[in-house]
């Protein structure tokens, strides 16, 4: 669902999104430490990381606020040190106008469905991508 149009939403914030993974796995070599992002957009530079949620609660942009600093380690625990900047984005279903500032707040992009399929949010004046 939020592959829809992301690809070109993100393009026209500016993002040259050449290339994207679904559900994308990590995992630290010799170890059982794993982990998943849901789309994994790529701009050269500059890698997006979208969780998707059925229902966004705080914790869930607690958690993924922690999400690329973890995806970075497990890479670069394998021996492939990542300079990319990372960005956060979520996309949920079902809308709570505070959760959204909520996120927003903390530098994350928030997807919503609409009738496109799914759109970006508009973000406030003055936001700033949180770069890890």
């Amino acid at each position: 669902m939020i592959e829809s149009d992301i690809v070109g939403q993100f393009q026209a914030l500016g993002y040259a999104v050449t290339a994207y993974s679904r559900n994308k796995i990590s995992r630290i070599k010799g170890t059982s430490a794993s982990g998943e992002t849901d789309l994994l957009l790529e701009d050269g530079d500059v890698v997006i990381l979208i969780e998707a949620k059925s229902t966004l609660k705080t914790a869930d942009v607690l958690d993924h606020i922690d999400r690329p600093e973890e995806y970075r380690s497990k890479i670069n625990k394998n021996g492939n040190v990542d300079r990319r900047k990372l960005i956060g984005a979520i996309a949920e279903t079902v809308t709570d106008a505070n959760v959204i500032k909520f996120a927003q707040n903390h530098g994350l992009y928030v997807t919503v469905q609409s009738g496109k399929g799914v759109e970006i949010v508009a973000t406030p004046e003055g936001f700033q991508a949180r770069k890890w």
